[in-house]
């Protein structure tokens, strides 16, 4: 009967260590995560054509698929010969 309680006895003592580990190394690379998080650039001389991050997401998302089209209307419009 003795065995039967030791091994069950090291088996649990065994997941309490692995749950140790297993903790551990997530809160390492929680860790290791927050101390490189890439810096975003950020143009001083652009236009602020945006009232919010997600506006001025959308904002190059519509230059990016549209602006080869709208470049003429937009030298239009600030020279003022626009119709």
């Amino acid at each position: 009967m003795s065995n039967g309680s030791s091994i069950l006895d090291l088996s649990g003592t065994l997941l309490l260590v692995l749950l140790v580990i297993l903790v551990l190394l997530v809160y390492f690379r929680i860790e290791k995560r927050s101390k490189y998080t890439r810096r975003r650039t950020h143009d001083e001389d652009a236009d602020i054509d945006y009232i919010n991050t997600r506006n001025a997401k959308f904002n190059q998302k519509l230059e990016r698929f549209y602006g080869k089209y709208t470049t003429e209307i937009k030298q239009n419009l600030e020279r003022g010969t626009a119709l």
